[in-house]
């Protein structure tokens, strides 16, 4: 079968808007192809093994796997990063914490900063990319988390992250960092019809207790021990959560409370001061 009579067989079948752009992101990835390669040589003839591959990758993404799942790959930063079921997908919304952090820093900045939760390495591996002289430490709770970020920063050829396998801060004693962020788990179980695509993501990735506070709750509590003086913890959060998250900053003694937005208007990330 003929690329262009495949995709005039399958286009139909995708109930998304714009489904030319899923079918030629399957044919992309199965192929091996780039877009353009792809676009002057419509008659390229596919074999019953691609076939069937792009068959599975429609089959698939017609349950509501994400896209990212399928192909193994998403973009954040600029980055090219490989993904797998492992870990959730890096949203837009998390490029707001970097950005964040990033005007923070000294283009020659040389400290050190660590990130709970890494997932894919999403976040450590752009300001890696953007801050090369930085000392990141990156921790994740999943060993499968690690060994994704691990592979990533090695096809990014960044060398200065290290990763290691704890729970949130118990891998540490008496190490301090400049900075502190992460983008923890903050949806409640009541969320979790929402959105039919979470149901493909790691729960514990996604979910907390006491209605999505209870992991940012503790990070906030036990910051101070890990961070210098003048030190700042940066953390991403739900939309509705602002006020309970700038409270418990406040009562860990934070100055210079400040909340953002992202890209749709929702309050999104807080960064605080320790004092």
């Amino acid at each position: 079968m003929k690329i262009s009579s495949w995709l005039s067989s399958v286009i139909p079948l995708i109930s998304y808007y714009n489904p030319k752009f899923y079918a030629e992101i399957f044919l992309i990835y199965v192929t091996g192809r780039s877009k353009k390669w792809l676009l002057l040589h419509d008659d390229y003839l596919l074999n019953s093994y691609q076939i069937k591959s792009l068959k599975k990758c429609i089959d698939r993404l017609c349950i509501g796997e994400p896209v990212c799942y399928i192909v193994k790959e998403c973009e954040f930063w600029s980055l090219s990063l490989m993904l797998n079921n492992y870990v959730f997908i890096p949203r837009p919304e998390t490029e707001i914490l970097v950005e964040k952090l990033l005007n923070m820093l000294p283009i020659n900045y040389n400290g050190k900063i660590l990130e709970l939760g890494t997932g894919s390495g999403a976040i450590s591996l752009a300001i890696a990319k953007e801050r090369p002289s930085s000392n990141i430490i990156a921790i994740d709770s999943s060993i499968n988390s690690i060994r994704l970020a691990k592979y990533n920063s090695m096809l990014l050829k960044l060398n200065n992250i290290s990763f290691f396998l704890s729970d949130w801060y118990f891998i540490f004693d008496s190490i301090k960092f400049e900075y502190i962020i992460s983008n923890p788990p903050y949806l409640s179980i009541n969320d979790i019809d929402c959105n039919n695509s979470l149901k493909f993501e790691p729960y514990n990735a996604l979910f907390s207790k006491h209605d999505g506070i209870y992991d940012i709750e503790f990070i906030i509590n036990n910051s101070s021990k890990y961070l210098y003086n003048n030190g700042w913890l940066l953390l991403e959060h739900g939309y509705n959560q602002k006020k309970i998250v700038q409270d418990i900053f406040y009562e860990n003694n934070f100055i210079n409370i400040f909340t953002f937005k992202d890209y749709h208007g929702h309050d999104r990330v807080t960064l605080g001061m320790k004092y």
